[in-house]
């Protein structure tokens, strides 16, 4: 079974993002256990916006919603400088938007959370 059209759009313009990745800016960002639950989080409210269907109205309010997280924003800055184009985008209702930062946010934990170490007191103890 072949992907839509909309899917095959969505990882072209995800792979894109992806690769700009500034490793150590999203490195740092992660390794904040209380990142790791906002990520999580992200992950699961952009999962209803896969399907394509959604009007420009609900994801210009989704974007508009993400203003009120300052560490979701600092995520999304990490990728620069394309995030800038994302979030306008998505404010003005690209239905790509938001599954687009969907794969980039499935991207980042698999490839950068799960290797990512949590500081604990020990670690800390031995810097």
């Amino acid at each position: 079974m072949s992907e839509s059209l909309f899917i095959q759009e969505v990882r072209h313009r995800a792979g894109l993002l992806t690769g700009s990745f500034n490793p150590g800016r999203v490195i740092r960002w992660g390794s904040n256990p209380g990142n790791h639950q906002r990520l999580f989080c992200l992950l699961e409210e952009t999962r209803q916006y896969l399907s394509g269907d959604s009007t420009p109205q609900e994801v210009s309010a989704f974007w508009d919603g993400l203003d009120a997280s300052p560490e979701i924003n600092v995520f999304i800055s990490c990728l620069v400088p394309e995030a800038q184009v994302l979030r306008a985008r998505g404010r003005k209702g690209d239905i790509y938007s938001i599954p687009v930062l969907h794969c980039v946010v499935r991207h980042f934990i698999q490839h950068y959370l799960r290797c990512t170490p949590e500081i604990t007191s020990e670690i800390a103890g031995d810097v």
